[in-house]
């Protein structure tokens, strides 16, 4: 009887472990996400674009991210 319960407390406590774990894993995930998006959207407000984009082409546009032939800065 007592090495049964031994086995089980034993077993719930590798259970609780890899709970934990597996959490810890996914949430770091996440918090790298959220933080990555929030430097990019800070950053973004900082810099002023004094300039034109003209055309549809391959350059990104520092505006819009769209994909346009010039850009033209002043």
């Amino acid at each position: 009887m007592k090495t049964i319960k031994v086995k089980l407390v034993g077993g719930m406590v590798v259970c609780a472990l890899s709970f934990f774990g597996y959490s810890q894993i996914n949430h770091a995930e996440k918090l790298d996400d959220l933080l990555l998006e929030n430097i990019e959207a800070l950053a973004n407000d900082e810099v002023e674009i004094n300039g034109k984009c003209i055309g549809s082409g391959s350059i990104p546009c520092p505006r819009t991210n769209e994909g346009v032939k010039h850009v033209l800065y002043y």
